[in-house]
């Protein structure tokens, strides 16, 4: 996705191109000073204004790349990860087995990782899809926002389809940054936490309340679905 400077979340049409795009800025932001041109990435750019030499246009521009995939792909896109110039202390990090991580923040003078537990993905009954423990990750350079997450992918109720949803609505970013891309996407996985616990915690207090009334109109079952959730 491209961030432009109106603080609006675009896809583009060609994720191939995109990504190529994305990863051309962090590149180039690292070995070349703005303003020289290069060989490997000559479209896209346009005239500047120092001196009349080419600019990168990839080097105004933010992006946002969200992986969606899951721990079925894991060995892929770790392997992929592994080509990206992260840094040898976040790539080890993030490309971990999922059951090793924890909520953990790593930072260096151009990169961060962040790395939170989340809710699974819930059923319509209110049960969790997963009995695993769920983590997001995200990596955060000058130009790029990367974020991944180890619950399923794909289908109408994948959490990177409500995260995209979230992210291309008007207002969704404070600014035209990774930075704002990066806190607007944490926003949407708190959010929907704080939702869920909440249902949670009602659901808690109602079961309570009907024990106190009438131990009897509580099911086993109830009991049960509701420490499971808890836990």
């Amino acid at each position: 996705f491209h961030i432009d400077k109106e603080a609006k979340v675009e896809p583009f049409e060609d994720h191939h191109a995109g990504l190529l795009e994305a990863l051309s800025a962090e590149k180039n932001d690292i070995d070349t000073p703005v303003g020289i041109p290069t060989d490997s990435n000559k479209e896209g750019k346009h005239r500047g204004k120092n001196g009349g030499k080419d600019k990168d246009v990839s080097l105004e521009r933010s992006y946002w790349v969200d992986i969606d995939a899951d721990e079925r792909d894991r060995p892929e896109v770790n392997e992929w990860i592994q080509k990206l110039n992260f840094g040898s202390l976040i790539t080890d990090t993030i490309t971990k087995p999922a059951e090793e991580w924890v909520s953990h923040v790593v930072s260096t003078r151009s990169r961060a990782l962040i790395m939170i537990r989340i809710v699974p993905l819930v059923r319509d009954d209110g049960s969790f899809v997963s009995e695993n423990i769920e983590y997001l990750a995200a990596v955060k350079t000058k130009h790029m926002v990367l974020t991944y997450t180890t619950t399923l992918s794909g289908g109408r109720g994948s959490l990177n389809k409500a995260s995209i949803k979230y992210m291309t609505m008007e207002d969704a970013l404070h600014g035209g940054s990774s930075n704002a891309a990066l806190v607007a996407w944490l926003e949407f996985h708190i959010f929907r936490t704080r939702k869920i616990l909440t249902q949670i915690r009602r659901d808690s207090i109602q079961i309570a309340k009907r024990q106190d009334q009438d131990p009897n109109s509580v099911r086993l079952e109830e009991i049960t679905m509701l420490r499971h959730r808890l836990l």
